[in-house]
């Protein structure tokens, strides 16, 4: 890091994990998100997108960098990816319709 900075790296626990998971509303594009666990100060924000793609989160606050298992959640990745797939689809035909 630039002016020997140091970067907090940190995996995200099960439970942050699941409240990550519980957030999302029925809009597969709304942001949500978690209380950062360190500072608690900033919101990290993460999409549907953003969570099964994304390997690492940062705090806006504190800059620490959380990772995430995916190995230990992948059947509830396989869903997650399927909860995906359809919203994508239901969209694509909604713009079909118009």
């Amino acid at each position: 890091m630039a002016n020997g900075e140091e970067k907090n790296v940190r995996t995200l626990t099960d439970e942050e994990i699941e409240e990550v998971i519980g957030g999302f509303s029925n809009n597969s594009y709304e942001k949500t998100g978690i209380l950062c666990p360190v500072c608690k100060k900033g919101k990290i924000k993460l999409g549907l997108h953003d969570f099964l793609y994304g390997n690492s989160f940062t705090c806006p606050c504190c800059n620490t960098n959380f990772n995430m298992d995916k190995d230990q959640c992948a059947p509830l990745l396989d869903k997650l990816q399927d909860l995906y797939s359809a919203t994508k689809e239901v969209d694509r035909l909604k713009k079909q319709a118009l």
